[in-house]
């Protein structure tokens, strides 16, 4: 992530880091995502695809290993575009795969 526009006081319950820590340093939620999470991330969140809907591990600040819930979708502008999108913690029913 290069900007943060807005983010919820909720991101604390699921990464540990404030909003205002996030805002500060936005590279922090690409950097928490789990390594073997990273490559099909980075992938799925190509602004070459209209919106995505994917599963992946994170490690939170105090170290838990958590799974997350991101969709989103790219909304575009006359001169620019941004990421709109919702970050929430993975149904438990589901299964433990990425992707």
């Amino acid at each position: 992530m290069k900007e943060i526009l807005y983010l919820s006081s909720r991101i604390e319950g699921l990464t540990g880091w404030t909003a205002a820590e996030i805002c500060k340093q936005p590279e922090l939620l690409d950097q928490i995502i789990d390594p073997a999470d990273q490559s099909f991330v980075k992938s799925a969140r190509g602004l070459s695809q209209g919106s995505w809907s994917i599963y992946y591990k994170i490690k939170t600040k105090d170290g838990t290993i958590r799974w997350l819930h991101e969709s989103a979708k790219k909304v575009e502008e006359p001169n620019d575009h941004y990421v709109v999108g919702t970050l929430r913690a993975r149904d438990p029913l589901l299964p433990t795969q990425s992707g």
